[in-house]
């Protein structure tokens, strides 16, 4: 269940193991608030679920070019180059699709456009 162990964690694995079951049992429906958090404990992999079901989600709710959807492709980026993935084949799609959502939607200037692109600067 834990993609790394955390340097300096008190209570060794098994805090880990039930700080993730905590954030992923249980919860209901995704939210951003979530992956932040799993993100911020260092759990990339359960990070990455719960920001592709927050995408799936937005997509059905809000539709595919929403904002709701853009910000679940930038914490699916950020889980993606966090958990050393960045190279893989969806990470760099998705971060150039939020930065396209949030252009689009926002305008270039609109400061959610700056904070997506260190993800997609760390992707590339």
């Amino acid at each position: 269940m834990i993609s790394r162990p955390i340097r300096g964690a008190r209570g060794g694995p098994f805090l880990l193991i039930g700080l993730a079951a905590a954030l992923c049992m249980g919860a209901g429906e995704p939210s951003a608030g979530r992956v932040r958090e799993l993100l911020d404990a260092g759990l990339y992999a359960e990070a990455e679920s719960a920001a592709r079901a927050l995408l799936a989600l937005a997509d059905s709710s809000s539709g595919s070019e929403s904002l709701e959807a853009a910000r679940a492709l930038d914490l699916l980026s950020e889980s993606l180059w966090r958990a050393w993935r960045g190279k893989d084949p969806g990470a760099r799609p998705a971060a150039d699709l939020a930065l396209r959502i949030r252009e689009r939607l926002q305008g270039p200037d609109h400061p959610d456009v700056a904070a997506t692109l260190p993800n997609l600067g760390l992707i590339c």
